[in-house]
């Protein structure tokens, strides 16, 4: 529901500051929020304990939603963005589909069900992590124009 609320207007922030300034925030609002759902995950745990950390979630995910896609599609030339945007859904696609069988296979291995789906989320917090220091310290700028 957050990001349901969010995506809109991160959209348009990304439009005046940036795209990579709101992605690298919704990157680090959303490995916040799951940093803490593995912190509160116990066996005793209510749903409502979890509220606030899905809520951080949710706003990572509305703020990287909209800007992801329109900076992956920034410079294309106009003449390859038809391609240039498959290939980015491919991408997209691809990764989810990796990502739930890491995520499974994880949840699979551990001791016990609850260690699984920590060592499963822990994983994706470093990945999200890796990705924040890519975003963050890679360079910006116009490439070369691709010839048509």
């Amino acid at each position: 529901m957050v990001s349901l609320l969010v995506s809109p207007f991160a959209g348009r922030l990304s439009d005046r500051i940036g795209g990579r300034r709101v992605l690298l925030a919704g990157l680090v609002s959303f490995c916040a929020g799951l940093s803490a759902v593995i912190l509160l995950a116990q066996g005793s745990a209510t749903a409502a304990v979890f509220a606030v950390p899905l809520m951080f979630m949710g706003l990572g995910t509305g703020c990287m939603i909209a800007p992801l896609s329109t900076e992956a599609m920034r410079h294309v030339p106009a003449p390859l963005a038809g391609a240039a945007s498959g290939v980015n859904n491919t991408a997209r696609q691809l990764g989810s589909v990796l990502g739930s069988a890491a995520a499974s296979a994880l949840m699979a291995a551990g001791a016990t069900p609850l260690a699984g789906v920590h060592l499963a989320m822990a994983l994706a917090v470093v990945l999200l992590a890796l990705a924040g220091t890519a975003l963050f310290t890679t360079r910006t700028g116009n490439p070369a124009a691709v010839p048509a």
